[in-house]
């Protein structure tokens, strides 16, 4: 039978005794270790790990220690028991102790005691749900019950530190704001700033972060760091090991805004976020983002290992213990979604660092989004090189040859033809897209049908540009939303959209994609899309988000170009959808939300009065 007990040399993790006969069972548990010296192996001290050995040991349940079973307990009952219970919570009274709370909705503020009971989770609110004013509304309870929050970094896109600025001057009055960004020593001066709140963009804090190692990815060592080893002519600025600015400030909490950028561990900015929010002093730790997965449940494990090192402790682990995997005609491993016999495992302690509340239910006045497809046949000029790109991974192109040396730069070339006519640049032989165009000739259509200002998206910039082009001709007023322009460019175009001076505001999905708000109008055109799932889905949340019930409805177009690639992008991006509603499982809340409906005005009053004195 397996032993479990508290390590009494490393009180971070457990000892797990175990026959011989038993090893293969043990060694399924994420983050074990063999301990030679010992003749066990130890695990992390985790809840995760009391639900592995649950699901592992499921015939022969284990002999549990009196340490660990008391450890066990005191988890469960101040964080996990109150933390499942707030994370389908739509309502919670207000804390007489911060009055602040009647201004926030009801869900935010079950958000708000989720958060504070948690200390580490994910927020994944659908996007236009506030999740910027809930954290820091759950700091705000936390200061209040004289817990150490200060000082807190905030990790956002470049576009949105202005308006995490403003937000904390609203929500929380009196707290000093600096925000980092501009040139190298422009931001050295504001992290040596005296603050309480640092806002800093994801771009920059590789360059002001060590980082963490990952497998076997070897990190750049200047001499100073390893006289043996170091490179002599790296800087200290491109070492990867030493302290910077970011690993001097001792910070208390760490707030990580569109969290799915994390999704590669590989990546520099990844790293050094985990560098970050593994600070020796950081208690809080909190991830945003209404889309926690790209493509599949993989995505989820570098924010989690950020969030809790020790529940995620390596992807390899995460991946064969709770990752159905298959193969795909070519050989290749992927992953298709959570293992069935792993499930219930998983989520029984992924719930209580997860929390997500859809639209459809807690902000049932908005309106609904209406999809429409349009279709635009291609010219037989287009047609004809679509075809022949197609087949033989060449066309023409004007007076030129057009010709794609592998499959992905294929692919590409097949989306620009079913868009516009294509030629070559003979100068710098770079592909433009021209008139005519199917999709700009339905734009038009659209822009004569519409009464309100239009939203005008693709994930083509020359697309985008070759639509302005026509719009500008036919005299309709309009404003662009592209990569390079600065704060104050932004904000004045969305102005001019709220305030109704435009007729089309047009985008590119990655400038326009996150962090912008754009209810001033009620009807949005995708002229292409993003094979990325993620992208096109915070893309509609641009404009269906709180601020959009002034309209009755709002209309979703798509130009589709029949018989191309851009009807098998559809069948894609439906399989990535069902990979993320299997994170996220909004039906499933829909449904026990329609059953918690079901119960008495006084039930419900006293289900919210139970949730309140839950907080900490």
């Amino acid at each position: 039978m397996v032993k479990v007990e508290l390590d009494p040399d490393n009180e971070e993790r457990v000892l797990v005794e175990s026959t011989y006969t038993e090893l293969y069972l043990v060694q399924q548990i994420p983050g074990v270790l063999d301990d030679r010296r010992r003749r066990c192996h130890t695990a992390p001290r985790t809840y995760a790990t009391w639900m592995a050995l649950q699901g592992i040991f499921a015939d022969n349940p284990p002999a549990l220690g009196d340490g660990f079973v008391a450890w066990l307990n005191e988890e469960y009952v101040q964080r996990v028991e109150p933390a499942l219970g707030l994370r389908l919570t739509t309502d919670v009274l207000t804390d007489p102790t911060t009055p602040w709370d009647v201004d926030l909705w009801g869900f935010q503020r079950a958000g708000v005691a989720f958060l504070a009971i948690a200390q580490q989770a994910i927020l994944a609110d659908e996007m236009g749900a506030g999740k910027t004013v809930t954290v820091i509304s759950a700091l705000r309870r936390l200061h209040a019950y004289r817990h150490q929050i200060f000082p807190v970094l905030c990790i956002v896109p470049n576009s949105t530190k202005g308006q995490w600025r403003r937000h904390w001057e609203r929500w929380f009055p009196g707290v000093r704001v600096s925000v980092v960004g501009g040139s190298a020593t422009s931001r050295r001066d504001a992290l040596a700033e005296e603050a309480d709140v640092y806002v800093i963009h994801w771009e920059a804090v590789q360059l002001h972060s060590r980082l963490s190692g990952y497998g076997s990815i070897r990190l750049l060592k200047c001499a100073d760091c390893d006289p043996r080893k170091g490179d002599p002519d790296l800087k200290k600025s491109r070492c990867e090991v030493h302290e910077k600015e970011l690993n001097q400030i001792a910070f208390r909490s760490v707030i990580v805004d569109e969290a799915h950028f994390m999704k590669n561990p590989e990546a520099k900015r990844t790293r050094a976020i985990w560098r970050v929010m593994r600070g020796p002093e950081v208690k809080f730790a909190y991830a945003l983002t209404g889309t926690p997965i790209g493509d599949n449940p993989e995505d989820l494990w570098p924010i989690m290992h950020g969030l809790h090192p020790a529940e995620y402790p390596t992807k390899d682990s995460y991946v064969r213990r709770y990752c159905l995997q298959s193969y795909t005609w070519t050989g290749e491993i992927v992953t298709v979604g959570i293992r069935p016999d792993t499930r219930s495992e998983f989520f029984g302690f992924f719930d209580a660092r997860f929390r997500r509340m859809p639209k459809a239910l807690v902000l049932p006045h908005l309106p609904a989004v209406v999809p429409e497809t349009r279709e635009c046949p291609m010219s037989p000029k287009q047609a004809k090189a679509y075809r022949d790109m197609e087949k033989h991974l060449m066309a023409e192109v004007g007076d030129d040859v057009l010709v794609a040396p592998n499959n992905l730069a294929k692919q590409t070339r097949l989306l620009q033809f079913a868009s516009a006519t294509c030629e070559l640049d003979p100068l710098t032989n770079e592909v433009t897209m021209t008139e005519p165009s199917p999709k700009v000739d339905e734009l038009l259509l659209v822009m004569r049908e519409a009464y309100n200002p239009v939203l005008v998206c693709a994930e083509s910039r020359k697309l985008i540009e070759l639509a302005s082009a026509r719009l500008t001709r036919e005299k309709i007023t309009h404003e662009l939303l592209v990569g390079g322009m600065t704060d104050d460019m932004r904000e004045a175009v969305l102005l001019q959209l709220e305030t109704g001076k435009l007729q089309a505001l047009l985008f590119t999905m990655k400038a326009g994609g996150t962090g912008v708000d754009m209810t001033g109008a009620d009807k949005m055109v995708r002229m292409d899309r993003s094979w990325s799932m993620l992208v096109n889905y915070q893309t509609i949340n641009r404009y269906h988000r709180i601020g959009s019930e002034r309209w009755g409805s709002l209309t979703l177009i798509d130009l589709v170009a029949p018989n191309t690639k851009e009807e098998r992008q559809f069948e894609v991006l439906g399989e990535r959808m069902a990979r993320l509603e299997e994170i996220n499982r909004d039906k499933l809340t829909l449904r026990l939300a329609g059953r918690l409906a079901e119960l008495s005005a006084l039930e419900r009053e006293e289900h919210a009065i139970l949730n309140s004195t839950l907080l900490p």
